[in-house]
């Protein structure tokens, strides 16, 4: 009797930053759009997200509204942004302030229904990989969770070589795969010093990693990408997507 193979799971990473604003969000809705264009049924998720405005007594998730859009997603937003809050500060906090616990068994649920409709799910963090969900509980137990390998974006300029440094320690400390590195909004004519060398320096010290240049993008739509920034996205997609 043959043995039946167990179906592998669908693809996908957590796209974590070191730090807030780094760009998490343009990097993945740019991955979603590139991806669903070349042919890929893409999912996105944004597990928690903070600082969502008040409209009509709900709260909206602005993050998990233009991943949804780049994905070009049929997916009801409940599921891509299953927790939301109002303050735009860590979860714990504001869980703590708005009287309500992060939900990681809907978390869980939401995840798992997304990626069994998908060829890939690309999944955003929320600030860094430490931020506390709950006392005890941070984004890094969040992505071992998932079970998802990480891509890390950052800002390209100084200060960036220890953010990304300690980022990789905290993700290689709980065994959790570094897949990339992208430095966003990344200017190849720059005079900057720090921005200048950064990438090398990286390429150094972190030579098992690839590095990717992401450039300041504008509008986040297939042509736009595609012309901006196709060079960079082709050989990273191929990457995470094996």
């Amino acid at each position: 009797m043959n043995k039946i193979k167990k179906k592998k799971s669908p693809s996908g990473i957590f796209i974590t930053g070191t730090d807030t604003g780094v760009g998490k969000t343009v990097i993945a809705s740019s991955l979603a759009t590139y991806m669903n264009s070349c042919g890929h049924k893409v999912s996105v998720m944004k597990p928690i997200e903070t600082g969502c405005a008040v409209r009509s007594n709900v709260l909206v998730p602005s993050d998990g509204m233009k991943l949804k859009y780049a994905a070009g997603s049929n997916e009801q937003l409940s599921n891509i942004a299953p927790v939301r809050f109002k303050n735009p500060i860590a979860p714990m906090p504001a869980a703590k302030l708005e009287k309500k616990p992060v939900d990681i068994k809907r978390i869980e649920s939401c995840f798992h229904s997304l990626q069994r409709e998908s060829d890939f799910i690309i999944v955003e963090g929320l600030g860094g990989i430490l931020v506390p969900i709950s006392k005890g509980y941070s984004v890094r137990d969040l992505i071992k969770k998932l079970d998802l390998p990480l891509l890390i974006v950052a800002r390209p300029v100084l200060g960036t070589l220890n953010h990304i440094l300690l980022t990789v320690e905290a993700a290689r400390k709980e065994k959790i795969e570094v897949k990339a590195i992208v430095l966003s909004g990344f200017n190849n004519k720059t005079k900057n010093i720090a921005e200048r060398t950064n990438p090398d320096v990286l390429k150094e010290l972190l030579p098992d990693i690839p590095l990717f240049l992401f450039p300041k993008i504008e509008r986040i739509n297939p042509s736009e990408i595609r012309k901006e920034a196709g060079d960079v996205l082709s050989p990273l997609a191929d990457l995470l997507i094996k």
